[in-house]
């Protein structure tokens, strides 16, 4: 979402991933403003810092600032992999 969301408002955005307090946040990268803030504490997931750091970028171009995979975790403890890619493609397995 947030990479087509770079692309149709024609700006750089940034999901920052705050893993103590369970929440992703969508932010305006040049201006520092908050677009939405999604907590998933509640939702029985974990996910593993993100290998690229807590900050991703994406580009008004779709392309992301630095590759980066995430794994998260449900309730029963089974795995789900994202990954983006420089381009800003996003893989889930």
């Amino acid at each position: 979402m947030a990479r087509q969301l770079a692309m149709a408002r024609r700006e750089r955005l940034l999901v920052r991933f705050d893993l103590l307090e369970k929440t992703l946040t969508l932010c305006q990268a040049d201006t520092d403003g908050i677009l939405e803030v999604y907590r998933y504490d509640d939702k029985g997931i974990t996910l593993d810092e993100p290998t690229a750091g807590a900050d991703l970028f994406f580009h008004p171009s779709g392309r992301s600032a630095s590759a980066t995979t995430i794994i998260i975790h449900d309730r029963q403890d089974r795995r789900s992999t994202v990954t983006v890619s420089l381009t800003g493609r996003v893989v889930i397995l």
